[in-house]
Parts: structure tokens; C-alpha cells; sequence
């Protein structure tokens, strides 16, 4: 996972070769790094990627990894889906939801 990262947005792109479910778990990661010190974040996944796993995976990759730490997860995260090839996660400092 590379991170091309600027003040309110960080992209990150995975080699071809990472499975779908390693993708989401590096990002599940990075989000739980960065819901520890910044307000709300709205995370955006590959639709092929989110395509490639199957439901109950990505609830157990991405929620169950987060959830437990933050009682205020769905106040301070939004994630959506785009048709870009990447991962990226935008930083609202404000606290305020999209």
C-alpha cells in the first residue's frame, strides 16, 4: 500500500496481486490508525474490490476490526464504494459528517 497523502485526502493503491480481502484489511488498518487522533474520515473503496468479497468478509475485515475501539464509529465514518482503482480516505478535521 502506497499512501500518496496531502492535508484532507490519502490515496492509496495496492499491487495487482493483493487479494480483494488483504486490500480491505490494510485499509480497515489505516483507518483505525487514523480514527485514533482525526474527526470524521469518509472512506472510498474500488467497487471491484468490495465486489470480489463476499458480505459477511467485509463486515468481519473492515467493522469488526474498528468497532470494538470506537462506541462513536458510525458518527466519525462514512465509507462508499467509487469506480477509481484505488483506495483513498478523506480527512474532515471539523468533526462535521458529508
Amino acid at each position: 500500500m502506497t499512501p500518496d497523502a496531502n492535508s484532507t485526502r490519502r490515496r492509496y493503491r495496492f499491487d495487482e496481486a493483493s487479494l480483494p480481502a488483504v486490500q480491505i484489511l490494510a485499509f480497515s488498518l489505516e483507518l483505525r490508525k487514523l480514527l485514533q487522533s482525526r474527526g470524521h474520515l469518509t472512506g472510498f473503496m474500488p467497487k471491484t474490490v468490495f465486489q470480489a468479497v463476499p458480505a459477511a468478509a467485509f463486515q468481519e475485515l473492515l467493522y469488526d476490526t474498528l468497532s470494538p475501539l470506537h462506541a462513536d464509529l458510525e458518527k466519525r465514518l462514512t465509507l462508499k464504494v467509487h469506480d477509481a482503482e484505488h483506495f483513498e480516505i478523506k480527512i474532515d478535521n471539523t468533526g462535521k459528517q458529508p
